[in-house]
């Protein structure tokens, strides 16, 4: 049970432990038969204060009027409701100590009731104040297990119930509904439907309807919302959480937002077609029937789209059968293909993405076989690369993992037989111990491509150069070049071949980024094959090998400039680090991507982090320049993101020219919704306007920031 106080007692709160109201240190109370009536005109007088003044005043429960009220649509529906919070993760706590996991259960139970007696199928994430994360699990563990529910019931819609804080703004007091970072369609829908019903008696500048990526909405696979309805950390609206018939509002509101989106029709896809299919044709007919939902509700033409691999392509829709299809014009590679069919009704409501998937897999039409060398010496060291290619009929190359028969007249082959990739496989052929020409083949099937190699004596001379890193482990991709031509790439076993008429030591330079490039003299042995060892040294240690960035540098636009006091001069300050640090992340062996291609472009904040998302980058990194002293902000759950900030904190201090670097908790969007660690470096207004030697160097500052922080991992 949890404990709400009458309207008396919230008010009685308000009265210290020595019976002294807050501001009023000359009057005291006891509490005897004496003073009943002076409490009671001064619990009168409070009640007038607060409707006086309060700014987000407390509106009486309207209750829901069932009788006057078509609840049909929510009969059969399947409805999660997560309290969030609980157990070991209490959530916010109020200035006087209300706790806003007992807040967001006390909703969730009565809109469970109003929902169940509605006669839908309503399951509650937990009931008592207790965690998810089972013996030795956390946080992670515990929000894992909220989304997963959804799953296991195959739920219509998940909502997540929570109430807001802000320590650092004790009067911010609005409303944020949060949908489905993924999912612009029915989450969205139904996070706005819900906004209109909690927000009746808000500004419209205080309702806010935003792209979330929590864990409980990135991991749910329905329709997902996360409602803050308000501030648990602004004292009055504490107090006004701590009324039952408040609580119980709130619970109406998310009822009626629940109803009134269900009412509208929720449209489905059906039909969908390839599903799971092996496709020998590399013209595949796509085809899905879209219903408009209850009530007569019609599928909406302008909202019909079908996205072929993520790409946008034109199709065919018929609004009397439903049915949409597309064929592509120009034939489809071999391999996997994935597309998605989105569609919404003429009164809003979008369709949850349906998703169809197929394999091309057309046959071999083509082999062909290449050696490097067309001719070798003899000798146990002597070898040569064998590359082969396949191709359909189409020209296209073949799908992975096909099978490819090697053969060699004389000699010996290292791999007979080969698995491609990208329609492409390696191996190597070893010359036989007398002099002959050796024919070489591959096949698939009755598909055959054939080479000759003449193995004997040469007046050219050979080198196999074998390259490796300081750990003597092969490095594919590097560039071998003279000062006249590129001459090899390096393999997958970080081989790469030379062939030179003259007795002259070859002067090679070998460049692949993430490594320091070498410059070595090679000798070579008249008419012979030489092998020599190259050794490749990482950059920074090696410690931005394989590593993801997203760089986000902040956009100017209205909202920036009111929440981060930002001015234009900061957006060319921000992509200018944006791209020194990306330069400096290549050379260093770590891939990268931005949020913004150009400053023309302002992106929003979905799309910036559904860059971040699909990119899969390790880390998101927020670069800005605010009116305000310079910090690196990080998520308080994210303890890689803590040690990267403070990393930073401390290289642009050291090495970027900025002072007085503040490392802290921080609230901004990029922070929390990435899934990846992530921070905020404000570098503040200092190198503003235009001082590009001076983002250089805080570009510099934070790449030696994160290789420190990198290479303590």
């Amino acid at each position: 049970m949890i404990p709400f106080c009458s309207t008396g007692a919230a008010l009685r709160k308000l009265i210290d432990e020595d019976g002294v109201f807050p501001g009023m240190t000359m009057m005291k109370i006891s509490w005897n038969y004496d003073t009943k009536q002076t409490f009671c005109w001064l619990t009168l007088l409070m009640i007038l204060v607060i409707t006086g003044c309060e700014p987000h005043r407390i509106a009486p429960p309207r209750g829901v009027e069932r009788e006057n009220r078509d609840l049909s649509s929510l009969v059969g529906r399947k409805i999660v409701i997560d309290p969030g919070h609980g157990g070991r993760f209490p959530g916010a706590v109020g200035p006087r100590g209300l706790r806003e996991c007992d807040v967001n259960l006390a909703v969730a139970l009565h809109l469970w009731g109003l929902l169940t007696q509605a006669r839908a199928q309503v399951w509650l994430t937990r009931t008592a104040d207790m965690d998810l994360s089972g013996p030795g699990g956390g946080l992670k563990e515990d929000l894992n297990a909220r989304a997963r529910l959804s799953t296991d019931v195959q739920a219509d819609i998940f909502i997540s119930i929570h109430h807001n804080s802000n320590i650092y703004d004790r009067k911010k007091n609005n409303l944020q509904v949060y949908y489905r970072l993924a999912d612009v369609g029915p989450s969205e829908d139904l996070a706005s439907s819900l906004a209109g019903e909690l927000g009746k008696e808000l500004p419209e500048g205080e309702i806010f309807v935003l792209p979330g990526n929590y864990r409980v909405l990135r991991n749910a696979q329905c329709t997902a919302v996360l409602g803050e309805a308000s501030f648990i950390s602004h004292k009055k609206n504490e107090d006004r959480l701590s009324l039952s018939n408040q609580v119980r509002r709130e619970a109406e509101d998310y009822f009626m937002g629940i109803l009134a989106y269900f009412q509208r029709g929720i449209p489905t896809i059906v039909n969908v077609r390839p599903t799971d299919a092996i496709l020998d044709t590399a013209f595949p007919t796509l085809e899905a029937t879209l219903i408009g939902g209850e009530a007569g509700c019609a599928i909406d033409p302008e909202a019909v789209l079908i996205l072929l691999d993520g790409a946008p392509v034109t199709a065919h829709f018929v609004p009397q059968t439903g049915v949409i299809q597309y064929q592509p014009s120009a034939p489809l590679t071999n391999g996997p293909h994935s597309f998605r069919v989105l569609a919404a009704n003429r009164n809003g409501n979008s369709a949850r993405p349906a998703t169809g998937s197929f394999i091309i897999n057309r046959p071999v039409a083509q082999v062909s076989i290449s050696s490097i060398f067309s001719e070798l010496p003899l000798g146990d060291q002597v070898c040569s690369r064998i590359t082969v290619s396949a191709a359909d009929a189409h020209g296209l190359p073949i799908i992975d993992g096909t099978l490819l028969a090697l053969h060699a007249s004389a000699g010996r082959l290292e791999d007979t037989t080969i698995t491609t990739k990208g329609g492409c496989g390696t191996t190597y052929f070893f010359p036989p111990d007398t002099a002959t020409a050796v024919d070489l083949s591959a096949a698939s099937g009755t598909v055959t491509g054939t080479t000759r190699v003449y193995c004997g004596a040469s007046a050219a001379n050979f080198v196999k150069l074998v390259i490796q890193d300081t750990n003597s482990k092969p490095v594919a991709a590097v560039r071998v070049a003279t000062a006249a031509a590129l001459q090899d790439v390096s393999d997958l076993c970080g081989f790469a071949f030379l062939r030179t008429e003259s007795d002259a030591a070859l002067k090679l330079r070998f460049e692949k980024r993430g490594y320091e490039p070498q410059n070595e003299t090679v000798a070579v042995e008249p008419g012979r094959f030489r092998q020599q060892p190259i050794v490749m040294i990482p950059c920074a240690g090696g410690a931005f090998l394989d590593q993801r960035f997203t760089l986000d540098p902040e956009p100017w636009d209205g909202q920036t400039a009111a929440e981060s006091d930002m001015t234009p001069a900061a957006e060319e300050a921000n992509h200018a680090v944006a791209l020194h640090l990306q330069q400096l992340l290549a050379d260093a062996g770590a891939e990268s991507t931005t949020t913004a291609s150009c400053r023309d472009h302002t992106s929003s904040l979905r799309e910036r982090i559904l860059t971040g998302e699909s990119f899969d980058g390790d880390f998101f990194i927020t670069l800005a320049h605010r009116d305000r002293n310079p910090s690196v902000s990080y998520y308080f759950a994210s303890p890689i993101g803590a040690r990267a900030a403070k990393a930073i904190g401390k290289a642009l201090e050291e090495y970027g020219g900025v002072r007085d670097v503040s490392v802290m908790e921080g609230t901004e969007f990029t922070i929390i919704q990435p899934s990846a660690p992530a921070v905020v470096v404000n570098l503040g207004d200092s190198s503003l306007p235009a001082d590009h030697q001076a983002w250089k160097r805080e570009a510099e500052a934070v790449y030696a920031g994160l290789r420190a922080f990198l290479s303590q991992r």
